[in-house]
């Protein structure tokens, strides 16, 4: 399963993966998709569970999908049990305020034969944010007359620095 996450558009955010075993694992493999696709897995690392001498990689393969793979060289297992059993980091790029679902699909789950378990994908969702910026006008209380004039205040309220307006 995935652990649900906030953030703001542009920013990184970290996702939990939680797995449940009832036997030791020896080897992991597992496609998330994003949807929509506002989302790149830049990293991932085990927790505690895993033990040190795993290697843990990640892939983009395009179209919101990237892949996990873990293993270790000298066939040590993750133990059986439950809980978090990796951190991912992705980055973000969002327009606008929306909510991305993360899954788990094509999920392998090996033990020390290489045999793979037979496995259950998960999703979480990722609510991303966005800084706007806020314009607002205030126009003259009073009705202006045919050609005469008046004037319009344009206020903005923005985090960034702004260096063109149109």
């Amino acid at each position: 399963s995935l652990n649900d996450a906030e953030a703001m558009g542009g920013a990184e955010v970290v996702m939990t993966v939680n797995m449940s075993n009832p036997e030791p694992v020896s080897g992991v493999q597992f496609d998330l998709v994003d949807t929509p696709n506002y989302m790149t897995l830049i990293s991932a690392v085990g927790t505690e569970r895993v033990p040190a001498d795993w290697t843990v990689s990640v892939a983009e393969l395009g179209d919101g999908t990237a892949r996990l793979l873990g293993f270790s060289f000298t066939g040590t297992s993750i133990s059986a049990g439950t809980g978090a059993t990796f951190e991912l980091t992705f980055s973000t790029a969002a327009t606008e305020p929306t909510n991305v679902s993360v899954c788990t699909v094509n999920e392998t789950f090996s033990d020390s034969n290489g045999l793979a378990f037979l496995s259950e994908g998960g999703c979480g969702t990722i609510t991303l944010d966005v800084e706007g910026i806020d314009l607002s006008f205030v126009a003259p209380d009073e009705p202006i007359d045919q050609g005469n004039g008046g004037a319009l205040e344009v206020h903005m309220l923005t985090p960034h620095d702004v260096y063109g307006i149109e």
